[in-house]
C-alpha cells in the first residue's frame, strides 16, 4: 500500500488543510503518517506555553488516532521553527522512515512564517530522499511515469517560484 505523510507547522494544521485528504486516501488503502513540526505553545491566551503545550499534543495525538495515522512528535515550539540542518535532519529522518509516495504540508507561500518554514523543511526533506523506492510507490500509487512525474515536479517548482517572486 502507497504511505502519505503530512507534515504541518502546527497542532491543527492537519485537521484544517489536509485531513479530508488523509481520511480518503485512507479509506482507499494509503498509511497515513501525521507530522507537526511544532508544538502548538503558542496556540492559547488562556494557558501558559508549557500547559498549552501539553493540551495541543494530546489533541493532537487523538486526532491521528482518529485518522488512523502514525504520529511523529513536534521537533520545536511555535514561532522556533527554523530552515537549518539540525531541524532538516530531524524532518528528513521521518520522510526516509516513512518513505511516502506523497507528502503534504503548507504552500510555500503563507500568511505565518511557521507554515513557509515548515514547507521548506519538508519540501526539502522529500527532495532529498529520492530513491528509487519513491519513485516507484508514487508510479503505482498515482499510474505515473518517471517522465510524468519529472515534468509534475518541475511545473510545481516552476509555479511555486513565480508565486514567491509575486
Amino acid at each position: 500500500m502507497p504511505t502519505i505523510l503530512a507534515i504541518a507547522a502546527h497542532p491543527d494544521d492537519i485537521e484544517y488543510v489536509m485531513a479530508g485528504t488523509l481520511l480518503q486516501l485512507q479509506a482507499r488503502g494509503w498509511h497515513v503518517h501525521y507530522f507537526n513540526l511544532s508544538s502548538g505553545n503558542c496556540g492559547s491566551l488562556e494557558m501558559d506555553a508549557d500547559t498549552t503545550a501539553r493540551v495541543r499534543l494530546a489533541e493532537a495525538q487523538a486526532s491521528a488516532a482518529l485518522l488512523g495515522a502514525a504520529f511523529y512528535p513536534p521537533i520545536s515550539h511555535d514561532l522556533e521553527l527554523a530552515y537549518e540542518i539540525p531541524l532538516l535532519q530531524q524532518v528528513l529522518a521521518v520522510v526516509r522512515e516513512t518513505n511516502p509516495a506523497m507528502v503534504l504540508t503548507h504552500s510555500p507561500v503563507d500568511y505565518m512564517e511557521d507554515h513557509m518554514v515548515a514547507a521548506r523543511l519538508a519540501v526539502t526533506a522529500a527532495t532529498m530522499i529520492g530513491n528509487s523506492g519513491s519513485r516507484q510507490q508514487w508510479q503505482r500509487a498515482t499510474g505515473n511515469s518517471d517522465k510524468q512525474q519529472a515534468m509534475a515536479t518541475t511545473a510545481a517548482a516552476v509555479t511555486a517560484k513565480a508565486v514567491m517572486a509575486g
